[in-house]
């Protein structure tokens, strides 16, 4: 196609789609996708260099749902392929759609080492609270009190964060986003994917099906309700509860101690701050949104392993009728008689 066919041709994520999938109806994971195809509008990407390693449960079908290389694996297993893709060939961009089960259950033995390891990878993880694929059954992520199948007389347990975890063991961009707030979610999408290093990308994304407390209308209420921009918690904070000289004047997403603090704080402290009509709002409990953290100079996995974008592995001639290659294959043979 010639640059002037480019300009030409009008652009849109119908380009991009691949196949229907089969969630129900106003479920949150399709604000997930969109976010994502906008995603590949905006840059133009080849869907032959984008890869989705996904696992198993709703969230997994967001790969099918998009031009891209494909693949699922077992359940919870999907992030150590994705890493091994992008040490492999660290020319493509790499993403992983996965969920609450896949990623906090279990998977959490591979979502913590993938936190520390750092691949230069995104990591969407859809948190609805609930295992949607089998009925239902309350996730680690479930909130205190939440009503499900596993737990009929509510959860007596407090819930995992994620985000927390991925800031404390290692990984370099860490947000939070809600699947119906569009704007946020399309803005940190970009941040995420531009980042080199891990990027974990935690989106809240409601069940119409299975999370009904007691309708869905009223657990979109509640999401929104426990959400609350980092920014505007962070000035309540430096305004009701920290000292000044503790708390920056600003919300500083480099700072790992500042971003612990705004998470623990936002969820255990009830405090007044001024909405944008001038309105005193009691918050308690929140749970802060956008870009939490971000840490732009720690090596990659690839850049600790040697893989160069010069000479990449799955560029290597690894052919029988190299003589170096065969000397070093004889020589690995020896070793082992």
């Amino acid at each position: 196609m010639t640059t002037s066919e480019k300009n030409t041709k009008q652009v849109s994520t119908k380009d991009f789609e691949n196949i229907d999938v089969y969630w129900c109806a106003g479920c949150g994971h399709s604000g997930a996708l969109m976010a994502i195809l906008r995603w590949c509008v905006r840059k133009e990407v080849d869907p032959s260099q984008l890869v989705n390693s996904n696992g198993i449960g709703c969230s997994s079908k967001v790969g099918d749902a998009h031009r891209c290389n494909n693949h699922h694996w077992l359940h919870g297993r999907s992030l150590p392929i994705a890493t091994a893709i992008k040490a492999v060939n660290p020319k493509l961009v790499v993403l992983d759609a996965g969920g609450d089960g896949d990623g906090a259950a279990i998977g959490a033995e591979h979502t913590l080492h993938t936190f520390r390891r750092n691949p230069d990878i995104t990591y969407f993880f859809l948190n609805n609270q609930v295992y949607g694929l089998t009925k239902g059954q309350i996730a680690p992520t479930g909130h205190k009190h939440l009503v499900t199948p596993t737990t009929p007389c509510g959860s007596r347990e407090e819930p995992v964060d994620m985000c927390r975890l991925a800031i404390t063991e290692g990984a370099t961009f860490v947000a939070r986003a809600y699947s119906y707030d569009q704007n946020q979610l399309s803005l940190i999408v970009d941040r995420a994917f531009e980042h080199k290093g891990f990027s974990f990308v935690e989106i809240l994304s409601p069940c119409p099906t299975y999370h009904r407390e007691p309708d869905y209308d009223a657990i979109k209420d509640w999401y929104k309700d426990v959400i609350i921009d980092v920014g505007e918690a962070e000035r309540a904070m430096q305004d009701a509860l920290i000292p000044a000289e503790i708390v920056a004047p600003n919300y500083n997403p480099s700072n790992k101690e500042q971003a612990l603090r705004a998470i623990e704080i936002a969820k255990n402290i009830t405090w007044q701050t001024i909405s944008g009509m001038a309105r005193t709002t009691a918050m308690n409990g929140k749970l802060v949104a956008g870009i939490l953290y971000c840490e732009e100079n720690k090596p990659t996995f690839e850049e600790n392993i040697g893989v160069s974008l010069e000479h990449p592995i799955v560029e290597l001639d690894l052919s029988h009728n190299s003589a170096d290659n065969q000397a070093v294959f004889e020589q690995l043979t020896r070793e082992f008689l």
